[in-house]
């Protein structure tokens, strides 16, 4: 019996962003409510805030005409999914692959005529075709030549890509360590249920992994394997059969699906890493022996999804590294390493972007990037935002870090900053993209069920000029002890929210196994959806140090802390409603909400109506009746004006 409670609540909440206060020290205040409705009393700064129209763009600098740049042109025409097609078991769709075929055929054409009539005879210099995502030719160009692409028949448009970097580490005060901050996301309760990631892909796009590491050993995942299936009083073969693994042979078949050309025997190193490419590189080398962009990559690989065995002697031990027993957020998941940064540098948006779409037609429950580049004004492309868009109806959440870079005034080195600015936002995309499910960091230490430490102190945040809210949910990133890549047995510590994501891609990986073998995904939505909507309204909002009652602001931390323990305990999930947003909700709102993100971005209120209203629902994932008290908690931010607190009162 499925039940859905629909109410009513009218509510100012940070994720407005009404006046969108900054300052660099913020208090957050709380007030319980017992009825849904919430007065507040105004206090106006004598007018509205400006709000710009859209998103910011950086100046784009003086450029020689001759230079080469990378750049995606657009064609006109709808991408695979654009047409309507499913991600889910798309590459056994064979309508939706002989359209992408038709696609590449159309794509192959224009390139010819670049060729012809702008480049004068020269080849394009085609890096990528994407089909499934969009409708897009990345390629090596001449930037004068810009133009002229653009007023060709069939272009839509042509724009420079951005170019990333890993998102930088960096150090911080405390000492946790990668079982501290399984403890802290309850993933540890999850363990003890039989939920470790069995059967479960994630997909990193990162600087590759050390195949060799006796983290990410075949012969230890398969260790596990033989341990669940004595667990499940399962033969061993029967208990694999079961998991629908990976396979080289489930590759090869999917090989003319791909954007790369490749030997599924080559790109198939283990159980543990059934498919490793370098994107960057176009070749098999996925290590960091050969290049400088460092072992980043297997350090997330680790955070993620690390063995629990690892082999020792004759046999294999559990954990690794002494006492800290570093294993992965969902240890017992396939990782798919796909290799964006490396000799030839790395990595442009088209870059990622195949990679994303190969890791859909491979089966990935969730894909991590820890990447990305920081401008304040959250700088971002429509092209790819668009691109992301289409992923909504995938299973595949794709889990990306909110950036390093503090908040702006820290950032900028300046006095406080007016309560009424606005586009003082330091997250870099592609983690600023509407549709990316974005990751703030949480340090450990001493951490505690009522939801007490701090947010990480390099973590981005602040107000976009569209009002729009990130990050979705916060994780631990603090110093996070993980796989050495420059090693075959080594572990290091690392701090960023390069950290945090990789948490909730593992976290991802146990929701999927989770409601495979429990319950199935609800009729209409799709994992991806489900698991959002589980992660986020599970969450447990973080209180700053040592006080119950002061919490971070909702544009620092999201939904707060992750909590994998509850979201698969929860029995029911939550919606809402895109319809009941207003119109001056920012344009993402309606496919966030449509995601199965909780969250309410409602954009500027210039008039001072003061009134919000918005319609959520609660659906039952059991037989029986669940009941509810609801409550409200009151988050806002201080503003602190001629040496005196000008706090917002609430009733």
């Amino acid at each position: 019996m499925k039940q859905t409670s629909k109410r009513l609540i009218s509510v100012l909440l940070s994720l407005v962003m009404v006046l969108s206060l900054i300052t660099p020290a913020i208090a957050v205040e709380e007030e319980s409510a017992a009825e849904p409705a919430v007065t507040w009393e105004k206090v106006s700064t004598g007018r509205a805030s400006p709000i710009a129209d859209g998103v910011a763009k950086a100046e784009e600098p003086e450029r020689d005409p001759a230079e080469i740049v990378r750049a995606s042109i657009v064609l006109e025409g709808e991408s695979t999914l654009g047409r309507g097609y499913s991600t889910k078991g798309i590459s056994d769709n064979v309508n939706a692959m002989n359209y992408r075929d038709n696609l590449k055929a159309k794509q192959n054409a224009l390139a010819d005529k670049i060729s012809k009539e702008v480049l004068d005879g020269r080849p394009l210099d085609v890096v990528w075709n994407i089909t499934l995502a969009a409708n897009m030719i990345s390629a090596n160009i001449p930037y004068g030549k810009i133009e002229a692409i653009k007023a060709l028949d069939g272009v839509k448009t042509v724009v420079l890509e951005a170019r990333y970097e890993p998102a930088a580490t960096v150090e911080e005060g405390d000492e946790p360590n990668m079982y501290r901050a399984t403890l802290q996301t309850g993933t540890d309760k999850v363990w003890e249920a039989g939920i470790t990631g069995a059967g479960s892909r994630l997909a990193v796009i990162d600087t590759g992994i050390e195949v060799d590491h006796i983290s990410f050993s075949g012969s230890g995942l398969e260790y596990s394997f033989g341990l669940n299936a004595a667990e499940k009083e399962m033969s061993y073969e029967d208990y694999v059969a079961s998991l629908n693994l990976l396979t080289a042979a489930e590759v090869q078949a999917k090989a003319d699906q791909l954007n790369v050309q490749i030997d599924p025997n080559t790109t198939y190193i283990s159980t543990k890493i059934p498919y490793a490419y370098n994107y960057v590189d176009t070749d098999y080398d996925v290590t960091h022996r050969n290049d400088a962009q460092g072992n980043h990559g297997s350090h997330v690989e680790g955070i993620a999804s690390a063995n629990k065995y690892v082999p020792s002697g004759d046999g294999f031990a559990e954990g690794a590294n002494g006492n800290n027993k570093i294993k992965g957020q969902a240890y017992d998941a396939q990782i798919l390493t796909m290799k964006v940064f490396g000799k030839n540098g790395g990595a442009f948006d088209s870059d990622y972007m195949v990679a994303i779409e190969d890791a859909i037609v491979l089966g990935a429950d969730s894909v991590n990037l820890s990447l990305g580049s920081s401008s304040p004004g959250m700088t971002t492309s429509p092209e790819y935002q668009s691109i992301l868009d289409s992923l909504v109806n995938s299973d595949t959440l794709v889990c990306i870090s909110m950036g390093n870079s503090y908040s702006w005034s820290r950032q900028a080195g300046v006095n406080p900053i007016y309560s009424d600015d606005v586009n003082y936002y330091t997250g870099g995309s592609p983690g600023s993209f509407a549709n990316a499910f974005t990751v703030a960091s949480v340090g450990s230490g001493n951490y505690n069920a009522n939801g007490r430490y701090s947010i990480s102190s390099f973590s981005s945040w602040g107000v976009p000029s569209d009002l729009s809210l990130k990050p979705e949910i916060t994780a631990p990133g603090g110093s996070i002890q993980s796989v050495n890549g420059n090693t075959t047995n080594g572990y290091t510590g690392m701090s960023g929210t390069s950290m945090a994501a990789p948490q909730i891609t593992g976290i991802a990986a146990l929701v999927a196994q989770y409601v495979r073998e429990n319950m199935g995904v609800p009729e209409g939505m799709n994992l991806r959806q489900l698991s959002q909507s589980l992660i986020m309204s599970t969450a447990v909002p973080i209180h700053m140090t040592n006080n119950n009652y002061i919490y971070y602001p909702v544009i620092e931390q999201g939904a707060g802390l992750a909590r994998v323990d509850k979201a698969t305990a929860s029995k029911t999930y939550v919606l809402i409603d895109p319809e009941s947003l207003p119109e001056r909700a920012p344009l993402s709102a309606k496919s966030n909400v449509a995601d199965g993100k909780v969250k309410v971005e409602l954009g500027d209120d210039p008039d001072y109506v003061g009134v919000y209203s918005f319609n959520y629902s609660l659906n039952n994932l059991t037989d029986k009746p669940v009941t509810y008290e609801l409550d409200a908690d009151f988050f806002t931010q201080n503003i602190t004006g001629s040496g005196a607190n000008q706090k917002k009162n609430t009733n």
